[in-house]
């Protein structure tokens, strides 16, 4: 809707500011029994995220734009655990649960969600309470050595319908043939989501033998795919992602 023009956008998503607190942990502060641990264990924590509204939604001006973000203020709980059987075997859990907070954001409001080509007249600022999003994410591990370990991965996600409110009646004169009211109550239509994701992967890590002095860097390399395998909701997009993460262990304070 934009005038026909070069247009080059780069902007950072929403940023998410939190903190974890550990509950219980069997291992204590031991190292050598988190190195080569024994019988059965377990560890829990607890943790809450705060995003900021930092990103961008998509332009009301531009019909196939793509947001960085939701652009929406957010409090999100978490649970964190650790099941460890032996030495060879551990099962990680994750329970998150986001509550965003009503905004107001300037949006074109259509009549069905597969209506994309809304006229100037329908661009109005609606009231905005995104729904709470519950996931559950489980990962099974078996250590295969001291620095090789196979996974797998499976993640429920589900998120409530989103709420918009805000009517506005259109004149004549603007919509060019007679006057309309128009609901934003119709951009809450296939909000709702329900997805399964399913995926496995590897990774190798040098903390064993960094404890052991054999190591000046302590670092982990995993590679992951997943995909969803199920899901529900006009707007659930069918995921495929391969993804290759890095992360460097270090102190600030302290020694080694």
């Amino acid at each position: 809707a934009a005038p026909l023009s070069s247009v080059s956008k780069s902007h950072v998503g929403d940023i998410d500011i939190g903190g974890k607190f550990s509950v219980f942990d069997s291992f204590g502060q031991s190292t050598e029994a988190r190195m080569s641990p024994t019988g059965l264990n377990f560890r829990t924590a607890v943790g809450v995220t705060f995003r900021l509204p930092t990103g961008q939604i998509e332009s009301p001006d531009n019909f196939i734009d793509i947001g960085t973000g939701r652009k929406a203020t957010t409090v999100e709980g978490r649970w964190f655990g650790d099941l460890l059987v032996g030495s060879h075997f551990w099962e990680s859990f994750i329970v998150r649960f986001n509550k965003p907070f009503s905004d107001t954001q300037e949006m074109r409001i259509i009549d069905l969600p597969n209506e994309e080509l809304a006229p100037l007249y329908r661009k109005q600022s609606v009231s905005r309470q995104l729904g709470t999003t519950f996931e559950f994410e489980t990962a099974p591990r078996i250590v295969v050595n001291d620095y090789l370990a196979v996974s797998g991965w499976y993640m429920y996600r589900n998120h409530k319908q989103d709420d918009y409110t805000g009517t506005f009646t259109i004149p004549a004169a603007v919509t060019g043939f007679s006057d309309i009211t128009i609901d934003a109550a119709t951009l809450d239509l296939e909000t709702a989501q329900t997805e399964h994701r399913l995926g496995g992967g590897l990774s190798y890590s040098n903390l064993f033998a960094f404890e052991q002095g054999k190591a000046k860097v302590p670092f982990e390399v995993t590679y992951l795919h997943w995909q969803t395998v199920k899901g529900a909701g006009g707007n659930q997009p069918k995921f495929f992602t391969d993804q290759i993460q890095l992360r460097l262990y270090a102190r600030l304070f302290g020694g080694k």
